[in-house]
């Protein structure tokens, strides 16, 4: 095998290369914040995940659930798209349950009423569904009018909860958090991923909104997600902001989510695992994995389990 040093300074002549052929310029060529930090993030991060993942085009776009492979990676794939991290899920598994049962297991079987309770319990905080923001226009006016971090709405993404996530959901800090740099992607390591941002919550576009001429031909509602303000007359309640502003005084646990753009992906945690499971559109339940990965590399597709028609449970492919 190369040495590690050998491995670091020829990928680093490739990315180099690579982000020239992008026009892009370099890391050692940039003073400061600009327009083109967001397009070297990118193309950063997609030549890492290429180089680390063993895939052969990171750029390739995916459109259906269906169509996701093994060895795909998170960044790739469709959204909204119904996830649980195998270490997560595993480590749950070993943990919780007296008897020897493995996640395929659980997963075929957790419509049984005697594997109801162990569902919910055992997987809670190891789904996830993988969304896209779609439309911020709500935040950016309201920015630009008072000021950043004044904007109860922040973003509507594509899962729904009619559709994605009944029962309800929660903003995760996410599996491969980069929105503001390095900071929340160390703290979404581990179970830290399913954690709740704080003062942030998810619910279908409101009735005031569903009108307008980009939601009117929907048939479905997309979902939004908002800050849920906290009265001062009442306790401090987890999922609620204690000010006036965005900033949930939280250890930095929220504050990232005021600064996605449209494009961007995060990760919604269900309240009910089992509902979703048995109730949510998804056809596909795609096992990514983070342990064994590259420091900041996206979580890589494991396994796929398909909803089987007859029985509702989850067979893996």
């Amino acid at each position: 095998m190369m040495p590690r040093e050998q491995i670091i300074v020829s990928f680093t002549f490739f990315l180099i290369s690579q982000l020239q052929a992008l026009n892009v310029r370099p890391i050692y060529q940039l003073n400061g914040l600009s327009t083109t930090t967001t397009t070297r993030k990118t193309a950063i991060t997609s030549l890492w995940n290429n180089a680390t993942s063993g895939a052969s085009d990171s750029t390739t776009i995916i459109e259906k659930e269906e169509d996701v492979r093994v060895k795909d990676i998170l960044g790739d794939l469709p959204t909204p798209t119904l996830l649980v991290e195998m270490s997560l899920a595993e480590a749950a598994i070993n943990k919780t349950l007296s008897s020897s049962k493995s996640l395929d297991d659980i997963l075929r079987n957790f419509n049984n009423k005697e594997d109801d309770e162990d569902i919910s319990h055992v997987l809670d905080g190891s789904i996830f569904i993988h969304t896209q923001v779609t439309d911020t226009s709500i935040r950016d006016q309201r920015n630009l009018e008072v000021g950043s971090g004044k904007s109860s709405i922040i973003a509507t993404v594509d899962a729904t909860p009619e559709n994605h996530l009944p029962g309800g959901a929660y903003l995760g800090i996410g599996l491969s958090n980069h929105h503001v740099g390095g900071y929340y992607w160390a703290r979404g390591m581990g179970i830290g991923a399913s954690l709740e941002a704080h003062g942030v919550a998810f619910r279908e576009v409101l009735s005031s909104l569903s009108s307008s001429s980009s939601f009117s031909s929907m048939e479905t509602l997309p979902g939004e997600l908002y800050w849920d303000k906290r009265n001062p007359s009442t306790s401090v309640t987890q999922g609620s902001t204690t000010d006036e502003s965005s900033n949930s005084n939280d250890g930095k646990r929220s504050e990232w989510i005021d600064f996605v753009h449209v494009g961007d992906t995060v990760q919604i945690v269900p309240h009910n695992v089992s509902r979703v499971l048995l109730e949510s559109k998804f056809q596909r339940l795609v096992g990514v994995r983070r342990s064994g990965r590259p420091l900041g590399a996206d979580p890589i597709v494991e396994r796929i389990w398909k909803r089987s028609l007859s029985t509702g449970s989850w067979v893996g492919l």
